[in-house]
């Protein structure tokens, strides 16, 4: 998807690290994740969008877990928009890159 869009050798490469880092803490708990293109204005893009599983009683809130984690941190570094939302007892991630 990301070389149909325009993007590089090395952003593919970003984008492939981002979200399989992000695939990696959402999918063994019974989250999902969804690849879309993105159009703003001008620009497009490719959106990641991914749920994690509520977290059991009596232990941190999965946004709690997923605003502490260094996996994260690197994988905000290599997308160009990041963003942690709580939606119930799921959390959802949605990290994008636009075509430079």
């Amino acid at each position: 998807m990301a070389r149909e869009l325009g993007f590089g050798v090395t952003d593919q490469t970003r984008i492939a690290t981002a979200v399989s880092e992000v695939a990696r803490l959402a999918l063994p708990d019974g989250g999902f994740l969804a690849l879309t293109t993105v159009i703003g204005g001008a620009r497009k893009g490719l959106e990641c969008s991914c749920s994690l599983a509520g977290s059991e009683p009596g232990r941190t809130t999965p946004t709690d877990d997923v605003k502490g984690s260094w996996i994260l941190k690197g994988v905000q570094q290599l997308m160009d928009e990041f963003k942690v939302a709580p939606t119930g007892r799921r959390t959802t991630i949605t990290i994008r890159k636009w075509v430079q």
